[in-house]
């Protein structure tokens, strides 16, 4: 857990580090970075919900009555 907090950490510093120089050198750039950061968030939040959702339906087994179900619907068309 501290190795990675640290990370963590460094990555923290690194972002901090990019958005003052950029900052100080091009003042859109902070639009531009905070248009990208915001974007990241979003893909990250649908990435967390599609694990999720896996995750789940491997839990519960649905995975493979899902799968079965899917096959058999395949089957029944003429």
């Amino acid at each position: 857990m501290l190795k990675q907090m640290c990370a963590n950490n460094f990555w923290a510093i690194l972002l901090a580090g990019v958005i003052g120089v950029v900052g100080y050198y091009w003042p859109w750039g902070l639009i531009f970075i905070a248009v990208l950061l915001m974007l990241s968030i979003i893909w990250g939040y649908r990435d967390s919900e599609i694990a999720v959702e896996t995750i789940e339906r491997n839990v519960l087994g649905l995975g493979d009555k899902l799968n079965n179900d899917r096959k058999l619907n395949n089957d029944r068309k003429p």
